[in-house]
């Protein structure tokens, strides 16, 4: 049990440093360039091969590993080395609550498609991702750059203030499904309701009317707390420093904000981390709001 679990593990690291990171990037450069009626990204190529953009990716990595990584005078040598793993690390261990599946029997063995299936997944995923905080706070001071710690500021009082957003919003679908476990979310989103059974409760119709029985709609998240659910993805948004939350950061306006003594692969951290979050926050609004992996008849 022990070493399928660390297989998974791996698994999923690779799959994120390989696959989720480096895609998030291409994908949000051909739809800022959509958006403002560009080509995007179609410059880097193999033997004349761009393969639409996709090796940008890839010249990304190779650039990120081969450039100098610098330390400013004055910059506190242990802080600006681990921050940047701080911010990174809870974003990659939130995969191991999240259910891609159910559990199944086959060929006469036991596969759970989740790594740690917990009774308190969501609050591990909210205590695990407000540690990323520390190591954008860190970024900014250990680089002893007055603007930098400006956007330490602004970083911290934003994520911050949106984790209380962010636990409010699902407080409506605890009390519902009853549960903090994911794939009990899951399970729970594949039962349907009967759009105007209430009306039979009510006396307003006689039992057993048929075309009550026909209305029907999936239980889930979205559909039982609406207006939670954009509430949420809001506060996540600004969880993640996005667009139109992106004040702690600001590149065109701040010159990066925090992690502007940063270079290299420590900068590398920083944007994958991101990225990767990003992966997160679809995953966990999926497995909360949007039936998760289940089906509803």
């Amino acid at each position: 049990m022990a070493t399928s679990t660390v297989f998974v593990a791996l698994f999923i690291f690779a799959l994120v440093v390989l696959v989720f990171a480096p895609i998030m990037t291409w994908v949000e450069r051909k739809q800022s360039a959509l958006m403002q009626d560009r080509i995007g990204a179609n410059r880097a190529s193999i033997g004349g091969i761009k393969a639409l953009g996709l090796i940008h990716p890839l010249a990304d990595v190779i650039k990120m590993i081969t450039k100098e990584d610098t330390m400013p005078t004055g910059a506190h040598p242990f802080i600006h080395l681990v921050s940047p793993f701080i911010a990174v690390t809870p974003a990659m261990i939130s995969f191991a609550v999240i259910p891609y599946g159910g559990t199944y029997d086959l060929w006469g063995a036991h596969f759970s498609l989740v790594v740690a299936d917990l009774d308190y997944g969501v609050l591990y995923l909210f205590a695990i991702g407000s540690i990323a905080t520390y190591g954008s706070m860190l970024a900014g001071w250990a680089g002893n750059n007055n603007w930098g710690m400006l956007g330490s500021i602004r970083v911290s009082a934003q994520m911050i203030s949106y984790e209380v957003a962010l636990g409010v919003t699902v407080i409506g679908l605890f009390m519902i499904f009853g549960t903090l476990r994911l794939t009990e979310m899951g399970m729970l989103q594949q039962e349907t309701f009967r759009v105007f059974g209430f009306m039979e409760y009510l006396g307003w119709v006689e039992p057993g009317t048929r075309w009550i029985d026909w209305i029907t709609l999936p239980m889930w998240g979205i559909v039982l707390q609406p207006l939670p659910f954009f509430m949420f993805l809001t506060a996540m948004m600004a969880e993640n420093k996005r667009a139109p939350f992106d004040t702690p950061e600001g590149e065109s306006e701040i010159v990066a904000g925090y992690f502007i003594e940063y270079s290299g692969m420590k900068f590398g951290l920083y944007m994958m981390g991101e990225w990767i979050e990003v992966v997160i926050i679809s995953a966990l609004l999926t497995a909360m709001f949007l039936g998760g992996w289940t089906k509803s008849g």
